[in-house]
């Protein structure tokens, strides 16, 4: 028998290999797909502990204030604010705790720091012309806290005076202190962001950014998603509403 003819693969050789490959791949993939779901959800709370820890580096140089005053949609960057209404001024967190994420002060120029972008939300939040992640929201402050008792219930970072927020008029309200929190351990300070468990009003609200949120929770479990405390430890937590 020639060399050649000795040496090649059939047609059905090749054919069983080539459903081997395939078997293998059909195998790996859901593995795949579960260590990338996983790495995901590890880089957020990675970031809303590194978020957590800049605010309370924060407010142990402002008289133990915390950041604000802030919107409770965290926008995914930031830039100085030039407004000359202090009522009407606000900034995401993030403005006020850049030096203690490492960050450049804030100025003129935009800027779009990954810890402020939770992998799962950018993997599926909707597509929107080519704008990436700038003034995204890919998180959430607590705008309800349980705390003190002569504010309860009520923007822990403040609020700015406007009519621009689903269902009404926020008012102008500084940050709370610290102190004010009678239980940190259960209150918790940022969580990530979608559509079912951000209850902001009746769908679609496609002008708000309630519109630009994921469909379905970004970490894979409809009823949770990933949330820091104000003492600083990151878990899971339910978000259907605002109960401990």
């Amino acid at each position: 028998m020639p060399r050649d003819a000795r040496e090649a693969f059939t047609l059905i050789e090749l054919l069983v290999v080539i459903a081997i490959i395939a078997i293998l791949a059909g195998m790996l993939m859901p593995a795949l797909a579960s260590a990338k779901k996983k790495a995901h959800t590890a880089t957020c709370q990675s970031n809303e502990k590194q978020f957590a820890t800049a605010v309370l580096l924060y407010i142990d140089d402002h008289d133990d204030q915390l950041p604000g005053v802030c919107n409770d949609g965290q926008t995914a960057s930031y830039v100085r604010n030039t407004s000359t209404n202090v009522f009407t001024y606000a900034n995401p967190a993030v403005f006020y705790i850049a030096r203690y994420l490492s960050l450049p002060a804030p100025s003129a120029v935009r800027v779009s720091p990954k810890v402020m972008v939770c992998p799962g939300f950018q993997r599926q939040a909707p597509f929107l012309n080519n704008t990436g992640m700038t003034n995204r929201v890919p998180y959430r402050l607590n705008p309800t806290g349980i705390f003190a008792p002569s504010r309860s219930g009520s923007r822990p970072f403040g609020s700015p005076a406007s009519t621009n927020v689903i269902g009404g008029t926020n008012t102008y309200l500084i940050p709370i202190k610290m102190a004010q929190i009678n239980a940190p351990s259960r209150e918790w300070m940022l969580v990530d962001v979608d559509r079912v468990n951000t209850p902001l009003g009746t769908a679609p609200l496609t002008n708000s950014w309630w519109g630009q949120l994921p469909s379905q929770p970004v970490h894979g479990n409809r009823t949770n998603a990933m949330a820091v405390w104000f003492d600083g430890h990151a878990e899971f937590k339910k978000t259907a509403s605002n109960l401990r």
